[in-house]
């Protein structure tokens, strides 16, 4: 059995080129884009490797305009060895836009592209799936969900690899905001419900897996059930999953 299907959408290169001269008219731009794209995310390999070689001459330092990005051996290769080439290209992707005011606006067309493709090219494989008997059909839909989790993943995490310096720039950042709410008296994460708790770690907050432990009968559900519920009064939204309660008993425990 076969089914149509349509092509696979191609992105929108204009907006990938556009992308691309302004991250070279201003390099400061980078850190803001690398959290959005990696370099799949281009639809052209030529823009894959012209933003590779940006990303690695911004991580170590080397000076980035027309002149020296298409002497990068790697961009020169997919020119076919023309430096020549490679100037011209880069020069007309600078002509493209005229400051990089709307980089980030870019960049998330780019994603938006690089996700469709990839939902295309998921889909066309199950069709193909569905159509074979001999498919299990539990298998199928295993196979299915992972991909779709793996996908949104890629669309929340952007670029996935973090540079140490961007790491360490942003929690530099985030050490000075918690000062700044700490010298107000306030709080930057998630309340505890206890207050030398909160003093001692500054509250929840995203991304942390907090693990507690004790012996049988301890308490562990209940100060559990207390950090759930001093969230959800600070207006946090809650997911409590139990393997040893059900919906009803979490609710008549609360």
């Amino acid at each position: 059995m076969k089914y149509e299907t349509t092509s696979l959408p191609t992105g929108k290169t204009d907006e990938e080129n556009a992308l691309l001269g302004a991250l070279i008219l201003e390099p400061s731009l980078l850190p803001d884009v690398v959290r959005i794209l990696g370099k799949d995310d281009f639809s052209e390999s030529t823009n894959a490797t012209l933003y590779a070689e940006l990303t690695a001459m911004f991580d170590a330092g080397e000076a980035i305009d027309t002149l020296t990005l298409p002497n990068r051996p790697a961009v020169i290769a997919v020119f076919g060895g023309s430096r020549a080439q490679a100037c011209r290209y880069v020069v007309g992707l600078t002509q493209k836009v005229a400051s990089g005011a709307n980089v980030q606006a870019h960049a998330l067309i780019v994603k938006q592209e690089a996700i469709r493709r990839r939902l295309w090219s998921m889909c066309r494989q199950f069709i193909d799936r569905t159509a074979d008997p001999a498919e299990d059909v539990a298998d199928l839909l295993s196979s299915a969900s992972a991909q779709l989790d793996e996908i949104a993943e890629s669309a929340v995490t952007g670029g996935g690899l973090v540079p140490l310096w961007e790491a360490a720039r942003q929690e530099l950042a985030n050490v000075e905001e918690r000062a700044r709410t700490s010298q107000d008296g306030g709080l930057v994460g998630i309340p505890t419900g206890f207050p030398s708790l909160d003093e001692l770690t500054g509250g929840w907050r995203g991304g942390q897996l907090i693990v507690v432990g004790g012996r049988p009968a301890m308490g562990k559900s209940a100060i559990l059930q207390h950090f759930a519920l001093t969230a959800a009064a600070s207006g946090v939204p809650v997911c409590w999953f139990s393997l040893e309660m059900n919906a009803e008993e979490l609710a008549g425990r609360i």
